[in-house]
């Protein structure tokens, strides 16, 4: 598809952006990959394109990573490429996220693979956003790995469709897509969307893999170690991380939706905890406005995530790299809000390592620069029993 007709698509499918969390519906699909075959060219060149090699660029190491992130739409307009370039490099971030496959679909474009040199030519960290089972495109083409209704029709909340977990097809999809993003030279596959639906008439969904009732983190435990293995069986030095409900951190089983932090963590390299103050409720951390406190938010949260983790042998525990809130929602993020974020991570022994969201990808350097206090001393976590409860 010729680049122009490609951001005219990408301006209409910006309607279904909702300002929130990752995880949230997204602008910019366009070349929605719906699952079909490959055209036959399209499989050769992928056959012959070989490895990258891993570029010798500071920045590349999975547990010294900053990044902001952004929509394909925007990633596709050369001004604002750039711009996002010389953002990232006045915010001290050495990484970009980029939508390769949205809650519509893939979005690919031809020229998707320069752009990708263009962000490694300048010493920043490809990162590919992969949304897992929330996908409109696949569910239509393939409705036996979709969600359902009892009467075989597709089930959908606000337009927007899920696959079933357990449908093997869907977890192969994927890794078809993460491979292809590797095979562009992207360094990391970012996987958001790794679980069962949370909301709409969840009661009517039939599953046409997943038994109903039966434990459900394993279901996403086998999935994402399906595609890690996979990926990294020819891209052995990707990076493969995880994007997780913050409310994971904070309270025991997989809080109805597969996400269980002991049980995935050793799947993937990176765990990503989406701590967004924005979205905790009045009353956490005993705050009336937690959108307001970011700092300890973002502490009580990682203490207690980080001593769950710490059950795990010391070689299953995943390095863990937070997103943080970088839009207006619940409070104005001044540079000094975004900093005390940044500093709750480095004081629980995570270094100044973070991923941040804005949808818009509008960004004031500012916050992600400014120095942060020297870290205090804290024991390591202790491992917690399984009886903890949410603050």
């Amino acid at each position: 598809m010729k680049l122009t007709g490609w951001l005219i698509a990408l301006a209409v499918a910006a309607a279904i952006l909702v300002l929130g969390g990752v995880g949230l519906a997204r602008m910019g699909s366009v070349t929605v990959d719906n699952g079909g075959a490959e055209p036959a060219e399209q499989a050769e060149t992928a056959e012959a394109a070989e490895e990258p090699e891993p570029p010798s660029q500071a920045g590349t190491d999975p547990a010294d990573v900053r990044s902001l992130y952004t929509p394909a739409w925007i990633f596709a307009k050369a001004d604002r490429r750039a711009d996002l370039i010389k953002t990232a490099k006045a915010a001290n971030a050495n990484a970009l996220v980029i939508d390769v496959k949205d809650t519509t679909g893939v979005v690919m474009p031809e020229e998707l693979g320069d752009w990708v040199g263009e962000v490694r030519e300048a010493g920043l960290v490809p990162i590919a956003r992969v949304v897992v089972f929330q996908d409109n495109g696949f569910a239509r083409a393939h409705p036996d790995a979709a969600l359902q209704n009892a009467d075989g029709s597709l089930w959908v909340h606000k337009g927007l469709y899920w696959l079933d977990p357990a449908a093997p097809s869907a977890t192969d999809h994927t890794v078809e897509v993460a491979k292809r993003a590797a095979g562009l030279g992207f360094l990391e596959i970012n996987l958001d969307y790794v679980r069962f639906p949370t909301d709409g008439n969840v009661d009517a969904i039939h599953f046409p893999h997943y038994v109903r009732d039966t434990p459900r983190a394993p279901v996403i435990a086998r999935a994402l170690s399906r595609i890690t293995e996979s990926v990294k069986a020819e891209y052995p030095h990707v990076t493969i991380s995880a994007d997780l409900y913050a409310f994971s951190f904070l309270v025991e089983g997989d809080v109805g939706i597969g996400q269980n932090i002991v049980a995935l963590g050793p799947t993937v390299d990176v765990i990503a905890p989406m701590i967004y103050p924005s979205h905790y409720s009045a009353g956490n951390f005993g705050f009336a406005n937690p959108a307001a406190h970011p700092y300890e938010v973002t502490d009580g949260t990682l203490e207690k995530g980080l001593s769950m983790l710490a059950r795990l042998p010391e070689d299953q525990r995943p390095i863990v790299r937070p997103w943080i809130q970088a839009f207006d929602m619940g409070a104005e993020y001044t540079p000094s809000l975004i900093r005390a974020s940044r500093q709750a991570i480095a004081d629980n022994g995570l270094g100044d390592s973070w991923m941040a969201w804005n949808a818009t990808a509008r960004y004031e350097p500012e916050g992600f620069a400014l120095p942060l206090k020297p870290a205090p001393e804290k024991p390591a976590p202790a491992a917690t029993s399984s009886t903890s409860t949410a603050p």
